[in-house]
């Protein structure tokens, strides 16, 4: 629906009457700078309107205020990344060599 409206928008702006836009290269750009702007303003408003991290919590205790303590753990303490294909540290000496030697932010 929306991707339709916004086609349909670009779709109506007059190319011919702009003296900037000369030949196919000089649409393209404009429509790529629209795009980049779109796609800034949906990254802009999942990182700070809706829920921008995602921590992994194997056992946890119920309740929304935990869910709100981890995710804001996890902004201050950072994030350890982990490829697919390797298994999860289970005890406190694996994690603290992952902290170690990967830890994203400081």
């Amino acid at each position: 629906m929306l991707s339709k409206e916004i086609l349909e928008s670009i779709s109506h702006i007059k190319w011919r009457n702009n003296p900037a836009v000369e030949d196919f290269s000089d649409r393209l750009n404009t429509v790529t700078a629209f795009l980049f702007i779109l796609a800034s303003v949906v990254i802009s408003a999942k990182q700070y309107v809706f829920n921008s991290i995602s921590c992994y919590i194997p056992v946890s205790p119920s309740g929304e205020e935990f869910k709100e303590f981890v995710s804001a753990y996890c902004w201050v303490h950072g994030t350890i990344p982990l490829h697919p294909d390797e298994h999860l540290p289970s005890n406190d000496d694996e994690w603290d060599i992952y902290e170690r030697h990967r830890r994203i932010s400081e």
